[in-house]
């Protein structure tokens, strides 16, 4: 409300969190809300910079996974299912990145659709919500699609939904244009020679084209298509139902309303009796009522019943960095680490192997992974180098770039320098070796390149759903294509990323709709200024 008074001070201009208002807002919360208010304050203020040059996938993943959306879709039944909508607006995230476009742009596109379903008056968006492919995590759910995204699909059960008002519309348009004869507008008076031939011509179209598209939706089904809405009979539908149940049709002159059966009909016909919405509600809050009395007496039943073992079932959700295997260590005695003092740097905040290394993008596989550690690890210095290493491919100069101050964690003042200093040393290192050459020319060149490529990817063979993002890829004159992943281990293992990097590969691939063996993978191991190929 505070911050609403503002608003009004400020013709209309909210500015969230302001510190003007501070004291005000305290003095009217308990302590432990106010503490809230301020880590939201914190958030805040943090992330309205960092959205502006990190990739709209990280900040998508960064508002479900950490700000606890994701929890409050699936500890919410009602909410449950709406959880799926989070990959389509994942999807949504990557197709704006990969097309260059920034948040503001995304956000207003978002709006228009907004606008669009609560306006009388049709507002176009560039963003086409229901022509968006994103994988579906389960196997067995409902996927909803255009008919036009269904060609080339097939399904057991198909329910087509909005096919019942085409027919009659085209009777009732108040002009018509004809290549032949020109314009010809219906007249308040009566009709015209030019008039009804043209909307006779019309409607012939609207027919064969509605004819076309309903055989593809029919024909998606194995076994059953369901078609559903209401009918009436001077639509399309309804002269196809009355065609093959004229008899009835004629006996009520109207749709038959008990179900029909008629073997040399291609369908039966089941007429369902529409149900109120008001009535459709009241069912529907009786079941809660019933719900609720059933929870309070199983709580009486079993309160003393003994606990029921049952494994949790293991997430189908996965990483790239899962995959990782053991593998060999290489030992080279030409070996030389570029950065020594990083080790001692890093060991005086955490115990963490040195050799650890982490994924690019957000690792969300189980709840360890929400557990965030105070300390300054080996695995945070490596998302550090990765957010400066993917600045400078998006055209923001290492010297110039402010990551977030959350990852620092609890790093000393002079050691905190000393980390940045190294990301930025690694920065230019990286740009003037053989790959920051080529991904440069690649993009001087106008050529496919990108950093931080995000995705998600359905494995139907393993049902395993993979979430990550590439470091670096680029095309190269050849028609070929690099995929470069930075590695900041202490020890060189390329054994290790294979598997890693055949999931990049795989999910590079089908993005870019080319063949596996077009795509090349790179190891750019950071503390040795080293490349290997795998």
């Amino acid at each position: 409300v505070i911050n609403i008074k503002a608003a009004a001070e400020n013709d209309g201009k909210l500015i969230p969190f302001s510190a003007e208002h501070d004291g005000a807002i305290k003095a009217i919360l308990p302590e432990s809300e106010y503490a809230k208010y301020r880590n939201a304050a914190d958030f805040f203020n943090a992330s309205r910079k960092q959205v502006l040059s990190q990739p709209l996938t990280k900040t998508i993943s960064v508002l479900w996974n950490d700000c606890g959306y994701r929890y409050e879709t699936l500890l919410n039944m009602n909410a449950n299912l709406l959880a799926e909508q989070f990959d389509l607006l994942f999807e949504l995230c990557r197709t704006t990145d990969e097309e260059g476009q920034n948040i503001a742009w995304f956000v207003d596109q978002l709006d228009r659709i907004r606008q669009g379903k609560n306006s009388y008056f049709k507002i176009q968006s560039d963003i086409s919500l229901s022509e968006t492919k994103y994988p579906v995590e389960k196997s067995d759910a409902v996927q909803v699609m255009t008919i036009h995204a269904s060609k080339g699909l097939q399904f057991k059960y198909v329910f087509i939904l909005g096919c019942m008002g085409a027919g009659s519309a085209s009777k009732q348009h108040e002009m018509h244009m004809d290549p032949e004869y020109g314009l010809s507008i219906k007249s308040d008076y009566a009709d015209n020679y030019f008039q009804l031939r043209l909307a006779e011509d019309d409607l012939a179209k609207t027919q064969a084209e509605y004819k076309r598209v309903f055989y593809v939706a029919v024909t998606r089904a194995e076994n059953e298509v369901f078609i559903t809405g209401a009918i009436k009979k001077e639509t399309m539908i309804g002269e196809i139902i009355s065609h093959y149940y004229e008899d009835e049709a004629e006996k009520t002159g109207d749709i038959p309303t008990e179900p029909l059966f008629n073997e040399n009909a291609p369908f039966d016909f089941i007429h369902i009796v529409p149900v109120k919405k008001d009535d459709a509600f009241a069912i529907t809050q009786t079941e809660k009522n019933d719900e609720t009395a059933l929870i309070a007496g199983a709580d009486k039943n079993y309160a003393a019943a003994p606990a029921v073992e049952k494994e949790e079932p293991e997430s189908n959700r996965r990483t790239p960095s899962s995959l990782e295997c053991e593998g060999s260590v290489i030992e080279d005695a030409s070996l030389k680490d570029f950065y020594p003092e990083l080790s001692e740097t890093i060991k005086k905040y955490s115990d963490d192997d040195e050799t650890s290394d982490i994924d690019s993008g957000e690792k969300f596989e189980t709840e360890e992974d929400y557990v965030r550690k105070e300390d300054f690890s080996f695995a945070d210095f490596g998302t550090l180098v990765h957010e400066y290493l993917c600045a400078q491919a998006r055209g923001i100069p290492a010297a110039e770039y402010a990551p977030d101050v959350k990852l620092f964690k609890k790093l000393e003042e002079a050691d905190k320098e000393a980390i940045i200093d190294t990301c930025r040393k690694m920065c230019a290192q990286f740009k003037a070796s053989k790959l920051g050459k080529e991904f440069d020319q690649a993009v001087s060149d106008g050529r496919f390149a990108k950093a931080e490529y995000a995705f998600r990817m359905f494995d139907a063979e393993q049902e395993i759903f993979y979430t990550g993002s590439i470091d670096l890829i680029y095309g190269n004159a050849d028609g070929t294509f690099t995929i470069v992943d930075y590695k900041s281990d202490s020890k060189l293992n390329d054994e290790k990323y294979i598997p890693q990097q055949k999931c990049y590969r795989k999910a590079a691939s089908k993005l870019l709709n080319a063949d596996e063996s077009k795509f090349k993978c790179r190891l750019y191991y950071l503390r040795f200024d080293r490349i290997q190929e795998i």
